[in-house]
C-alpha cells in the first residue's frame, strides 16, 4: 500500500456517544428552589409613596456583609442582621437591587424585647418609600442552605451562586374596594320608643408591613373575639325572661378600622336615627389579648352623675376582679382629620363613648406582622371578656352597689373553646381592608353568627374610593403572596470552562458529520 494514500473509515456517532457528551454538560442544569415570599406593602397617602414601589426580581443574591456596588445584587439577610441604619445604607447609599428578609421559623422563641425592636424596624419600613423590591420569607432548611451558600461565597468566588427571580407583574392601584359592617341586637324586656341602648363595637381588620402576613390576632382580632363571645353570653341571658335586661344591647362589627375607622364613619352617617337617639353608652374593644394592664380611653370629664357612675363601674369592677385599669381621658380635637381610637368618632357626635384597650396610647405599635396567634394569651383574653361582661351586667341590671357580686358564672361563663376556635380562624387570615373580598372567611362567619344569635340584623356593604389613600397589589392574582425562585448558577470561571467544552463538542460534531475519508479532506475541514 502507498503510505501517502492514507484512508479514513466513515465515522458514525451513536446515541450512546451523545448521551456521554450530554452527561458531561449536565452541570448546566441545577435544581431550583421555589418558595412563597411576602412583599412589603405599597400604598400612597395624600400623594406620598410608602413601602416598596417594585415587584419584579432577577438578580444574584449577596450577603449583607458584601462590600462594593450593590446595583445588580439582591441582599439576603436575617431580620436580626438589619437595623434602620443598615437598611438606609443598603437602600439609599449603596442602592441595592432588592432585599429579602428572613423571619425566624418559630417566632414563639424570640424574646419580647427583640420582637419590639423588629416592630420598630417594620414601622420604619412602612413609613417611607423604597425604590427596590423588598420581600419577607420564613426561614426553613432550604432557605437556610441557600443563605449559607451565599454567605460562604463571600470568601470563595468559585462556589455556586443563587439568582433570585420573581416574575410577577408590577403592582397596580386598587381603585376602589368593598367594606362590610355587621350589626345585630338583643332586645330589652321593656320595648318602648325611648328604651336605652348600649352599643358594643369592634373593628375587624388588621394591618402590617406585608399584607399576606398581617393577621392581627391581637389588633384587632382579640377585640373582635371579645365582642362575639359577649354576644354568646348575653344571648343566653336575654333568652330567659328572668334574666332579660331592660336595655337593648347592640353589637357592631365594622370594617376599615385601620383606615381612619371608615366603616364606623359610614355606619354613623347611614344608620337609622332612632338607634342613634337611643344610644346611652358606646364601648369600643381594642387589643385585649396580650397585656394584664388595661386602659379605658374616654373623652368626657366626670362632670355628670351618669358619666361618673359609668367610670366608677369600670373601676370598682376592675378592683374586684384584680384587673389593672387606668381611666385615660383625652380631649377630642375637633379640627383633627384622623382618629386615634374608635370611640372618638362617637364622642364627636356627643355620645358617651370609650375604648377599652391594652394600648396606653393610640401611637403604640399595635399593627404588625409579628402580631400572631402565639402573642395572644387565652387566659388574659378570657379574663378580659369576663371583666367586660361583668361591667355590662352591673350597668344593665343596676347592680353597681353590689361590688362583690359575680354574675358571669355557671352556664353564663366564658366559653374557652369558642374563644380558642375564633382565635385560630382569625390567625389564619389576613384582613387588610383594601384586599378583603366579599366572601372573606372571617366576614362570612361573622355574618352567620350575628344572623343566628341576634335580631334586627343589618349587613352594610359599601365601596370606598378614598382619594387620600391608594393601595397597590399584584394584578390578576387571588393571592397576596408571590412565588420566588432561587436558581443555582455557576460562577464566571465555570462559564469559561463550559465554553471550552462546548467548542470541543461542536468541533467533534462537525468532524463526525463530515466524516473525512482522506488526509486532504481532514485538512479541508479546518481550512
Amino acid at each position: 500500500s502507498n503510505p501517502s494514500k492514507m484512508t479514513f473509515a466513515t465515522c458514525r456517532l451513536q446515541p450512546l456517544h451523545f448521551h456521554v457528551i450530554f452527561t458531561i454538560l449536565v452541570n448546566l442544569v441545577d435544581c431550583a428552589v421555589v418558595f412563597e415570599a411576602h412583599r412589603l406593602i405599597q400604598f400612597d397617602h395624600l400623594g406620598e409613596h410608602f413601602g416598596t414601589t417594585r415587584t419584579a426580581v432577577n438578580h444574584i443574591a449577596a450577603s449583607v456583609r458584601i462590600v462594593g456596588d450593590l446595583g445588580r445584587k439582591i441582599i439576603v439577610a436575617k431580620i436580626s442582621e438589619i437595623t434602620q441604619e443598615k437598611l438606609s445604607e443598603i437602600a439609599d447609599d449603596r442602592r441595592a437591587a432588592g432585599l429579602l428578609l428572613a423571619l425566624p421559623e418559630n417566632l414563639k422563641e424570640i424574646s419580647d424585647e427583640t420582637i419590639e425592636k423588629w416592630k420598630q424596624l417594620e414601622h420604619h419600613m412602612m413609613n417611607r418609600a423604597f425604590e427596590m423590591p423588598i420581600y419577607f420569607v420564613f426561614m426553613n432548611s432550604e432557605i437556610a442552605a441557600i443563605f449559607q451558600t451565599v454567605e460562604t461565597s463571600l470568601t470563595d468566588s468559585q462556589l455556586d451562586q443563587y439568582r433570585f427571580v420573581v416574575t410577577a407583574p408590577e403592582a397596580t392601584p386598587v381603585v376602589k374596594f368593598q367594606v362590610q359592617n355587621f350589626q345585630g341586637s338583643l332586645r330589652g324586656s321593656q320595648q318602648q320608643i325611648n328604651t336605652p341602648t348600649i352599643a358594643i363595637v369592634a373593628h375587624l381588620d388588621s394591618f402590617g408591613a406585608a399584607p399576606s402576613l398581617s393577621v392581627g390576632t391581637n389588633s384587632n382580632g382579640s377585640g373582635l373575639v371579645v365582642l362575639l363571645e359577649l354576644i354568646r353570653i348575653f344571648r343566653r341571658l336575654y333568652e330567659d325572661i328572668r334574666t332579660q335586661g331592660t336595655y337593648n344591647v347592640l353589637f357592631l362589627v365594622t370594617g376599615a378600622g385601620m383606615l381612619n375607622f371608615a366603616g364606623t364613619s359610614h355606619w354613623l352617617n347611614s344608620i337609622d336615627s332612632s338607634i342613634l337617639n337611643s344610644l346611652e353608652f358606646v364601648l369600643c374593644l381594642d387589643s385585649l389579648g396580650a397585656s394584664n394592664d388595661l386602659f379605658l380611653h374616654v373623652s368626657r370629664p366626670r362632670k355628670t352623675d351618669q358619666v361618673r357612675q359609668l367610670y366608677e363601674n369600670f373601676e370598682t369592677t376592675a378592683e374586684f376582679f384584680n384587673v389593672s385599669l387606668t381611666v385615660s381621658r383625652q380631649k377630642i380635637n375637633i379640627s383633627a382629620q384622623s382618629f386615634g381610637f374608635q370611640h372618638e368618632l362617637f364622642s364627636r357626635q356627643k355620645f358617651i363613648a370609650a375604648t377599652l384597650s391594652a394600648r396606653k396610647t393610640s401611637k403604640d405599635c399595635a399593627q404588625s406582622i409579628f402580631d400572631r396567634r402565639h402573642t395572644v394569651s387565652e387566659e388574659i383574653l378570657t379574663r378580659n371578656i369576663k371583666y367586660v361582661a361583668e361591667v355590662l351586667c352591673r350597668h344593665i341590671y343596676q347592680l353597681q352597689h353590689l361590688t362583690s357580686l359575680e354574675t358571669i358564672s355557671g352556664e353564663h361563663s366564658v366559653g374557652p373553646e369558642f374563644v380558642s376556635s375564633w382565635l385560630d380562624m382569625i390567625s389564619r387570615e389576613s384582613r387588610i381592608a383594601p384586599f378583603m373580598k366579599p366572601d372573606h372567611p372571617v366576614t362570612t362567619q361573622i355574618k352567620k353568627l350575628l344572623e343566628k344569635s341576634t335580631v334586627d340584623f343589618v349587613h352594610q356593604e359599601f365601596e370606598i374610593s378614598d382619594p387620600d389613600y391608594k393601595f397597590y397589589r399584584t394584578p390578576d392574582s387571588d393571592s397576596l403572596t408571590v412565588l420566588m425562585t432561587a436558581y443555582n448558577v455557576k460562577p464566571f470561571e465555570f462559564d469559561v470552562y463550559l465554553a471550552i467544552v462546548i467548542i470541543l463538542f461542536l468541533v467533534s460534531f462537525h468532524v463526525a458529520i463530515k466524516a473525512p475519508t482522506s488526509m486532504e479532506e481532514l485538512k479541508a475541514i479546518f481550512v
